[in-house]
């Protein structure tokens, strides 16, 4: 009974369900942005303190660390933003993968309340959840051929009484 599938494009819009890709992407952001900080921060203390330890005179500590510490930090004011962006980019691509079949889901499953009870739920072949979804449709199958059944019944019922 299941009507002939439908064929799903790329979707254009990459922010769907908003409430679930949102809170997983500020914290992926957190994720990503926090721990760079850090490292940037420990690495600057790193050089620092060895090109102290390793020169005892100050005029040769600013004569050779500026220059080094200038250059990873153009390194870093280019490279992070960049690296980051592409992170969250992915985050966004990943995210989409799940608030897409979430949101596809919801949209399916109104209409069957409404009495589309033709109507099965289909995902991309990249997003995720496809397992919950035929799983949905296995219950629809069963409450659909339930339903047929129990109109049959209660035809054949009319016809007698």
């Amino acid at each position: 009974m299941p009507t002939e599938a439908k064929v799903y494009r790329k979707r254009k819009q990459y922010f769907i369900k908003e409430s679930v890709q949102g809170r997983y992407l500020r914290v992926l952001f957190v994720a990503i942005v926090a721990p760079t900080l850090l490292i940037t921060a420990c690495l600057l203390y790193l050089m620092f303190t060895l090109m102290a330890n390793q020169m005892g005179i100050p005029e040769n500590i600013h004569a050779n660390l500026i220059p080094v510490m200038k250059q990873i930090g153009w390194i870093l004011l280019f490279g992070l933003p960049v690296l980051i962006a592409a992170l969250f980019w992915w985050g966004v691509i990943v995210s989409h993968r799940m608030a897409g079949p979430i949101f596809r889901l919801e949209h399916d499953l109104e209409a069957i309340a409404k009495g589309d009870f033709q109507r099965r739920i289909i995902f991309r072949k990249k997003d995720k959840l496809d397992s919950l979804a035929n799983k949905f449709n296995t219950v629809l199958d069963i409450l659909t051929a339930g339903y047929v059944e129990r109109g049959q019944q209660s035809q054949q019922m009319r016809k007698v009484g």
